[in-house]
């Protein structure tokens, strides 16, 4: 599994609001998404096999109501925000918030889109 999944599915256990996706939104109206953001993400590779590194991801959220929305990225915020923990029994990450939530666009039957930004650096303990 990528660090984006994982990250992903620990997501999905901070709230039951809705199915969490990765890179797409789910077929219902209230669904969450997690992106990888386009960029420069770093990586640094020892002999041991342990990585280090650290890229920008995002959380979207569609709902009928933006408060709903504001108030479910501020869920995730708080609960990712500087919290070092075991992503899995190999992975340990840190969140960094970089935005609060922001509106990204309203669709044609009224459903609103809000994102929040966030920076991740992690080490993951290899096996030779």
């Amino acid at each position: 599994m990528s660090i984006i999944s994982d990250v992903t599915n620990y997501i999905s256990t901070l709230s039951s609001y809705a199915d969490v996706m990765i890179d797409t939104f789910s077929d219902s109206e209230k669904s969450i998404c997690v992106r990888a953001e386009a960029g420069n993400a770093a990586e640094g590779r020892y002999f041991d096999g342990t990585r280090t590194g650290s890229f920008q991801f995002a959380i979207y959220c569609r709902t009928a109501e933006k408060q709903e929305a504001i108030e479910q990225l501020n869920i995730y915020i708080k609960s990712l925000d500087l919290n070092e923990f075991n992503l899995t029994d190999e992975t340990n990450i840190t969140c960094e918030p970089l935005t609060d939530p922001h509106y990204v666009n309203k669709l044609d039957n009224g459903v609103v889109v809000y994102t929040a930004s966030f920076n991740l650096k992690y080490e993951s303990r290899g096996t030779k």
